[in-house]
């Protein structure tokens, strides 16, 4: 019989619990075995008897042992964290530990489960002589025994890879390390797999005790090169793609073996092989210093490449069955759906493009002939598609070397997006956005009409090609990476083309259905949203003020039409159509920038008017679902798509939205429910509705401030960044407008604000802070400057000093604010004068504002009196030369 020190088995009691679990499985005794089974559990003893079960401390059938292990896994799991010795006295780890060299394998993998387990929930400051007890199993070189041991130990340094190495531990990796690389060569497989599990799991944080003994580490896995088992070699080349990754430079003396074992790798029988050793290439290429030693191995890397870039006969099985479902309106074929999943195709698309970004240029030679071969007509159409995929993926590093080729790879790109095969005309359209940057560059209209009204007019086709979703999808995705090209500044994207593009971006509107029918809003919105950059001939000086509204570059008709058609598809969807009403808010919203007021004079109110009862219905069902739990909590889309159409139409109204908010009372009330909700993307929204009525309706908001300020206190903290930094930015609007009645709420939010500006946060909620503080301080400086000391008046400084193109109303009032808080305390900004003279003299100050700097700074030299020349002369030399010619302060 199965003892302990401190527990012995009753034998009539060990019989019962034999007994229940052999009636567990019998489904007609379910009602007895519930009864006997919850007066068991609450037994002090159970655990104790499970294991004497499990540990075979009885004669018993194997299904009985295995199931008490289930169930004491079970009671584990069901302790709190941190059980330490109490848990251990439930479940005796010697015991356990035993089963480790049963003969069943089934009951080692359980019993390595379990110890996983019992150390999560005791913790290992807890059992001690666990990591001993292991490694003395090991040694046994009992085949069970190790066999156990070491799938516990790849199972605890899953679970523990970050602390193995702790000395309060007593650094037990360094003990393990040599016991496992000893078993790198073992003759069992299975054992050679559970070290290779251990050790990829301490790659990434490569504790100091790996550190020691990487070279060991490293000369251990390249042995297993010629593994006769393809799972190690796989496993090895997940080993070295985690090296790769995050530790490069322990791979570069060893570089020229381990790029020949990824090269042999890619030429395996066993796909999972070919798989993980394709997507090498891409982070290797990722290391500059591997690039000398890489370019040896172009000649024999890019065809391997070329050759995985085809569409294996599965994956067009696939594919079609796919294509024939969205048909149907089962589900979209989106472009994505295939890349998300891992493939040798794509991880070898990634590579070729992670290799041209390397090489550049010098990348072009070794795949030219190939790209050539793949163009021939007579190839089939798997070999033709591969060309093209292969063509855009070295698009972004060869552009240059490419250059003279282009008068042909273009036409050779849009010529096939009229081919025969789908998947063909998919990856032309991908191919053609690649180049988009070129594409688009040209500005003289012969260049256009050759070049870019051809590849437009082919990718408006195949948006329009009704016999492929798949193409469909390919040409939107297309038209929204062309929309981005301009984010660089370098050409007018599709600025010049957007008039003649939207007439049939709409047309598409009209006739996708189903699942792809948000696809062509996806399209009208990103290129909506890239006549938000600045075009060529707008650059201007950091700091002034664009010269011109993005409205500007969409024509009255083009308003005209985007109006009438959006909102004809407005007003025939219902309230409750979850699939194509939130794409129509989505677009409506983005159209709202390129609108003015009297184009809106006619929508507003309707606008208005089905945002809140979009709202209100969300509402509702939220309150529903919380009071009865037995509800699936509603989607929020529509709702936080309205809250956001809402804030863009109170932008576009500006000061008419006073008049449209005082005439809908209901709207600001509502606003204040949606404070309620705790969901991110929620409050996101709402604040930034509330924001945009305080700035032009605030006679509408200021009854319910009072409710609302503290609602932002909730969420002045850095745990979901950009929820503080629009509540940070609605309080400011707020604080701007409330004036002197900030004052009783100084206390609540501003110990928040001056904590946050001094933390390492995201530069949109630093600038957000600091505005909000600075226009606090504008209204009531007195109350404000208590609460921060020359450190945070810094960080205001920093922060307001770093951001560029601020709304003009934003930076005005935030530079009076500043100067505000400089005139009011002027001995707290004393010690840190750098930082205020650094945030004046590089946020591109007005004529106006920089009067007021000079005033301030001024009155501060006056206010430090014979200090002002210490602190002057402190100054660096460009500073005090910049102070003296810009604001004629000096000493």
């Amino acid at each position: 019989r199965m003892t302990t020190a401190a527990w012995t088995p009753s034998p009539a009691a060990l019989q019962g619990v034999l007994e229940l679990l052999r009636d567990i499985p019998n489904p007609a005794l379910q009602q007895h075995v519930h009864q006997r089974f919850d007066a068991w559990s609450r037994e002090a003893e159970w655990p104790h008897y499970l294991l004497c079960v499990f540990g075979g401390g009885c004669a018993c059938e194997l299904s009985v042992r295995e199931l008490a292990g289930l169930l004491l896994k079970t009671f584990v799991a069901g302790c709190p964290p941190q059980s330490g010795a109490r848990l251990l006295a439930s479940v005796p780890p010697d015991a356990l530990l035993r089963v480790l060299a049963d003969p069943a394998h089934v009951l080692r993998r359980a019993a390595a489960n379990l110890v996983a387990s019992l150390a999560a929930k005791a913790s290992l400051q807890a059992w001690t002589t666990l990591f001993p007890q292991l490694l003395q199993l090991v040694a046994t070189n009992d085949p069970h025994a190790v066999d156990g041991a070491l799938y516990a130990l790849s199972l605890l340094c899953e679970d523990n890879a970050g602390s193995l190495d702790d000395i309060a531990l007593g650094r037990p990796l360094l003990q393990i390390i040599p016991v496992l690389l000893a078993q790198l060569h073992s003759q069992h497989e299975q054992s050679r797999s559970y070290v290779i599990s251990s050790l990829s799991e301490v790659l990434v944080d490569m504790p100091g005790a790996l550190l020691q003994q990487m070279d060991a580490v490293l000369q251990g896995l390249m042995a297993l090169f010629t593994d006769p088992s393809a799972r190690i070699r796989l496993q090895v080349c997940q080993a070295l793609g985690i090296l790769v990754e995050f530790h490069a430079d322990f791979l570069l003396p060893q570089l020229d073996y381990i790029i020949k074992f990824m090269l042999q790798c890619m030429q395996d029988a066993d796909q999972s092989l070919v798989l993980e050793a394709s997507y090498f290439w891409e982070s290797l290429a990722e290391i500059e210093p591997c690039k000398d030693t890489l370019r040896e191995y172009l000649n024999v890397l890019m065809p391997l490449l070329f050759q995985k870039l085809l569409f294996t006969d599965s994956e067009i099985v696939i594919a079609l069955a796919e294509e024939q479902a969205s048909s149907r309106g089962r589900r979209g074929v989106e472009q994505d759906d295939e890349w998300a999943e891992r493939s040798v195709r794509k991880a070898c698309a990634g590579s070729v493009d992670a290799l041209a970004a390397l090489f550049e240029d010098e990348l072009l030679p070794h795949v030219l002939a190939m790209l050539n071969e793949t163009a021939q007509s007579n190839k089939p159409w798997q070999v033709l598609e591969a060309g093209v995929l292969a063509l855009g993926a070295i698009a972004s590093g060869c552009l240059h070397a490419l250059s003279p080729h282009m008068q042909v790879v273009m036409p050779f790109l849009v010529a096939n997006t009229s081919h025969q095969s789908p998947f063909v005309r998919g990856t032309a359209c991908w191919s053609i956005s690649r180049y988009g940057p070129w594409l688009l560059g040209i500005t003289d209209e012969a260049g256009r009409a050759q070049f870019v009204s051809p590849a437009l007019l082919a990718l408006l086709g195949c948006m329009a090609d009704a016999s492929s979703p798949r193409v469909c999808d390919a040409a939107c995705s297309a038209f929204s990476l062309l929309a981005e090209c301009v984010d660089d500044g370098t050409c007018p994207g599709l600025a010049p083309y957007v008039d003649a593009l939207l007439p049939h971006l709409l047309s598409c509107v009209a006739s996708y259905k189903g699942a792809t029918a948000s696809l062509p809003y996806d399209v009208i919105i990103a290129v909506l949203d890239s006549l938000d950059s600045p075009q060529p001939e707008q650059r201007h000086e950091q700091g002034s003020e664009p010269p011109r509204s993005p409205a500007q570059v969409l024509s009255q008709t083009s308003v005209h039409t985007l109006l009438s058609q959006l909102f004809a598809k407005w007003n025939a969807l219902p309230d409750n159509d979850m699939r194509n009403l939130p794409a129509v808010l989505e677009c409506l919203t983005s159209v709202m920038s390129h609108v003015s007021v009297a184009d809106m004079a006619g929508f507003a109110p309707t606008v208005l008017e089905r945002c809140l009862r979009l709202i209100q219905a969300d509402l509702a069902a939220l309150q529903q679902a919380a009071q009865d739990p037995s509800r699936r909590v509603p989607d929020t889309d529509l709702m936080e798509c309205a809250l956001d159409l809402l804030c863009a139409l109170a932008d576009v109204l500006k000061e008419a939205a006073a008049q449209l908010f005082a005439g809908t009372p209901a709207a600001v009330p509502l606003l204040c429910e949606c404070l309620k909700v705790q969901n991110v993307s929620v409050l996101l929204s709402t604040f930034c509705a509330i924001g945009n009525v305080a700035k032009y309706a605030f006679a509408q908001l200021q009854p319910v401030v009072p409710h609302i300020i503290p609602a932002v206190k909730e969420h002045l903290n850095e745990n979901y960044q950009t929820v503080c930094t629009n509540a940070s930015w609605a309080l400011g609007e707020i604080a701007l407008r409330y004036g002197d009645s900030m004052r009783p709420f100084i206390p609540m939010v501003l110990p928040d604000l001056a904590r946050l500006i001094n933390l390492n946060l995201s530069k949109a909620l630093a600038k957000s802070v600091a505005i909000c503080i600075a226009r606090i301080a504008l209204v009531v400086v007195d109350a404000v400057t208590p609460f921060l000391n020359g450190k945070t008046i810094a960080c205001v400084c920093l922060s307001l000093g770093k951001t560029r193109n601020l709304d003009a109303g934003e930076k005005d009032s935030a530079l009076r604010g500043l100067c505000a808080v400089i005139s009011h305390s002027p001995a707290a900004v004393a010690s840190h004068l750098p930082y205020v003279c650094h945030a004046m003299l590089i946020c591109h100050p007005s004529a106006e504002q920089a009067q007021l700097f000079a005033q301030t700074l001024r009155g501060f030299a006056h206010a430090a009196g014979p200090q002002w020349a210490p602190l002057y002369d402190a100054l660096p030399p460009g500073t005090k030369r910049a102070l003296l010619e810009r604001f004629g302060v000096g000493p």
